[in-house]
């Protein structure tokens, strides 16, 4: 009994944790959108993960849990700080310069489209019916989203655009699927602030030379954007999703997370920095169901 109350609790912990990360990172898409206008992409995501660093460093000082990963956790720290921080994160921040935000935060979530294929070429995966309905329904609901007319405007600017979302949409799908299948010696918050400063050290040089040293006026203008973002949308979201992850199959977390772009889009429409189109209901009433079949499965084990 108590092993079975203790499942049922775990997973309606995770179910907080993946409603609060949806939010977040919904709403952190025009507050993104907003802070790339004034700070270079790569610079952006410097600052977001140097704040995501320092303040769960700061949470695990006190409790006495900083400690250096493990030799066998090196791998998932490379991955999750490679993969999900610095590859999808520098890239979703560089194409938000060029395209707006709602048609950028459904292409960077065609994320399940890689994870299914992923998953089915590992020994004993297995993608069921449902959980292939539901990442078909989602999956045309963000087709609908996206207005693909819409892109014709961008010119060669867009499809550039486009093409560095699909590969951070890849890039983020590999990294969860390896989070789940990885045999965990430390915890998630553990390993949380030495990924985020592993992508902050990779990146310094590399925005050193695209983007050529950073400015103070950047913090000063988007002082409360930045903090938005370095604590919510990544010391706080960047750890709980891994966290779910490690119990979750990352075929099922990725569909949930269709809920990011609807509210992404629902955010950008508030603020005025995307159009309404006729698909809109059509394409969010299609992901929610998506969620909500994707909850089931993960409600029935």
């Amino acid at each position: 009994m108590r092993s079975v109350a203790g499942q049922g609790s775990g997973r309606r912990i995770d179910q907080v944790l993946v409603a609060c990360v949806v939010i977040i990172w919904g709403l952190s898409w025009p507050v993104m959108k907003s802070s790339v206008a004034i700070v270079p992409p790569i610079w952006f995501t410097v600052i977001r993960y140097l704040i995501g660093a320092l303040v769960l460093f700061a949470i695990l000082i006190p409790f006495g849990r900083l400690r250096l990963p493990s030799r066998r956790d090196l791998p998932v720290v490379l991955s999750v700080g490679l993969l999900q921080m610095l590859m999808f994160t520098a890239l979703a921040a560089s194409a938000l310069r060029i395209m707006p935000t709602g048609r950028a935060v459904v292409l960077a979530y065609t994320m399940p489209l890689w994870v299914l294929p992923i998953v089915a070429m590992y020994p004993g995966g297995r993608i069921g019916r449902r959980q292939l309905f539901a990442a078909a329904l989602g999956l045309s609901g963000i087709l609908l989203l996206i207005d693909v007319g819409g892109f014709r405007a961008f010119g060669l600017d867009g499809l550039i655009a486009g093409a560095l979302l699909l590969i951070a949409a890849l890039s983020w799908a590999v990294c969860m699927v390896h989070i789940h299948h990885h045999r965990w010696i430390g915890a998630a918050l553990d390993l949380a602030p030495w990924q985020m400063a592993l992508a902050t050290i990779c990146l310094i040089p590399l925005a050193y030379a695209m983007e050529g040293p950073p400015e103070v006026s950047w913090l000063l203008e988007r002082w409360d954007h930045l903090l938005f973002i370095g604590i919510l949308a990544t010391a706080f979201c960047s750890w709980a999703v891994v966290e779910v992850g490690t119990r979750t199959r990352a075929d099922v977390v990725s569909i949930v997370l269709l809920g990011v772009p609807a509210v992404g889009l629902i955010a950008s429409l508030a603020v005025g920095q995307e159009t309404p189109t006729p698909s809109l209901l059509i394409g969010s009433s299609a992901i929610l169901v998506a969620i909500a079949m994707a909850a089931l499965e993960t409600a029935e084990g």
